[in-house]
């Protein structure tokens, strides 16, 4: 089993912090009076240090263990644990045993609890080789990684598994956890790298001040969790021309399966493969079937093996392959002509008044769906003669029956606690 380095520090306002020290002091405290637990056990954590901590001590312990943050603790939580046969210790140490029926511990084993943006959440087994997917990368430059995402999620552990496995990698975490409050971290506490989703940015670029922009001194910059487009691409370089551009495409099964450097939009059609390849032991394998990505990947999840439909579908353009979608949304019918949610969201995006939208299906008895979209705009308070200039700027670049019949205006980019869009 890959075991930590010992030499990663965690940064935060209260000061500098060896991690493997956190790690010793969190296995004392919560893991050493649970012995050798016989179930896997759930480790809710108050806030993001002792989240760390946790992660660090699961590794070096090798104990069974799921990390959930405090704040997502409600019934269905609580409900996907107790199915997933967990034990759960809460952050005083009080302990909710393990279902009569749960099977036993996996040593080695640590299951991540999925945001459940699309559902209900789900536990995702993996070891510490399948999340640590940079154990080949050669030398990696020392960074100070801003941390954006929620603990225990598939990007939190990525953040997580470099600090513990990759010399020079270290973490910083802000007590304030709002887009404005990471980014006033980062530069306070020295971050030169960032790993974000698209809606983090989309949220800074309309609330961040030029100053507090320009404040920030990014190496790397790692965009993931989801649709990535070349709008936010574009701003990037153009905000932050000295950092190195990357985006990622990753999910808590498959594992980080693409891994772009070229800062332009998808990835190149010559990574793909033919179904009949044969499998490779270090390298991620992909290939397209009617439109959808399907991976091969040696970081996916214990519980799958070979070819794994994403549900995420792709376009070819060009020398490019664009991922455009879930499979379950990524197509509105409108009275039986069709249209790409991401098309129309593109075009919504060029009008200058717009900082974020999202384009969806809403049911009509008439034609089965009419497009909708919300939509933020960089002057609230333009949102009265919004609707009419929206609809025309649209008009004027799609089929009739692709633009937008509903239009919802909200006063600030709806963000899940792991910086995604919310769904509608």
């Amino acid at each position: 089993m890959t075991r930590p380095g010992g030499t990663a520090r965690l940064v935060t306002s209260r000061g500098t912090h060896a991690i493997a020290a956190l790690a010793q002091a969190f296995a004392s405290r919560r893991l050493a009076p649970l012995g050798t637990p016989a179930h896997a056990v759930a480790l809710v954590c108050a806030e993001g240090e002792e989240a760390v901590a946790a992660a660090a001590a699961l590794a070096a312990t090798g104990l069974d263990g799921v990390i959930v943050p405090a704040e997502r603790m409600g019934d269905a939580v609580r409900a996907v644990l107790e199915a997933g046969g967990c034990a759960v210790q809460m952050p005083g140490g009080a302990l909710a045993p393990a279902p009569g029926s749960a099977a036993p511990a996996v040593p080695g084993r640590v299951r991540l609890l999925t945001s459940g943006t699309t559902g209900v959440p789900k536990l995702v087994p993996h070891t510490w080789e399948s999340l640590f997917t940079l154990r080949r990368a050669g030398v990696v430059q020392p960074q100070r990684w801003l941390v954006t995402y929620q603990a225990g999620t598939y990007a939190w552990f990525q953040m997580v598994t470099m600090a513990l496995f990759l010399a020079g990698q270290d973490l910083v975490l802000s007590d304030d956890e709002s887009p404005a409050g990471l980014l006033a971290a980062a530069a306070t506490l020295g971050a030169t790298a960032i790993s974000a989703t698209p809606t983090f940015w989309r949220y800074a670029g309309l609330t961040a001040t030029p100053e507090s922009l320009a404040a920030l001194a990014p190496k790397q910059l790692t965009l993931g969790g989801e649709r990535i487009d070349a709008a936010v691409l574009e701003w990037l370089r153009a905000q932050f021309p000295n950092a190195r551009l990357t985006h990622i495409y990753a999910s808590s099964e498959v594992g980080a399966a693409i891994v772009v450097h070229d800062g332009r939009e998808g990835f190149p059609a010559a990574w793909l493969v033919a179904a009949d390849a044969p499998p490779s032991a270090d390298a991620v394998q992909l290939r397209i079937e009617d439109g959808i990505l399907w991976v091969r990947s040696p970081h996916a999840s214990t519980a799958l093996a070979g070819w794994v439909n994403t549900g995420d579908r792709v376009e070819r353009r060009d020398d490019r392959v664009v991922i455009v979608g879930r499979e379950s949304t990524a197509v509105i019918n409108v009275g039986g002509m069709k249209i790409a949610p991401h098309a129309v969201e593109d075009v919504l995006l060029l009008h200058p008044a717009v900082a974020w939208c999202r384009v969806y299906a809403r049911a009509s008895a008439l034609v089965g769906a009419l497009v909708a979209a919300d939509v933020v705009l960089r002057d609230p308070a333009a949102a009265g003669d919004a609707e009419g200039e929206l609809a025309r700027h649209a008009a004027a670049r799609l089929p009739e029956y692709a633009v937008p019949r509903l239009f919802r205006f909200l006063g600030a980019i709806p963000m899940t606690g792991n910086r995604k869009s919310e769904v509608p």
